[in-house]
């Protein structure tokens, strides 16, 4: 995934901007982003305070290194099962081929 050039604490204190009556089509013209990316920090980021954010990095969400090693299980799993689907798919070609 693509590091955002925003911290969070950043993208908190933008959020606190908007709580305070800033438009929010003038805070994503000012910082050069959609609307889209502005309501998508806001419902993984709303609520939390920069303290938050200092304190518990990945407050929200997973943690880098789990999500790493999560999606190398899973391609793992997924590499593993596709040979032995060969495989099988190669016994079955043989027996027919022999019968």
């Amino acid at each position: 995934m693509r590091k955002s050039k925003f911290t969070e604490e950043q993208i908190i204190r933008v959020l606190k901007e908007v709580d305070a009556g800033a438009k929010v089509q003038d805070v994503v013209r000012r910082l050069g982003i959609t609307k889209t990316t502005f309501y998508r920090w806001k419902s993984k980021y709303g609520g939390l305070e920069v303290s938050d954010a200092k304190r518990a990095p990945r407050a929200r969400g997973r943690e880098p290194e789990a999500e790493d090693a999560r999606r190398g299980s899973h391609a793992r799993q997924a590499g593993a099962a596709a040979p032995s689907r060969k495989k099988m798919v190669g016994r079955d070609a043989e027996t027919l081929s022999a019968g």
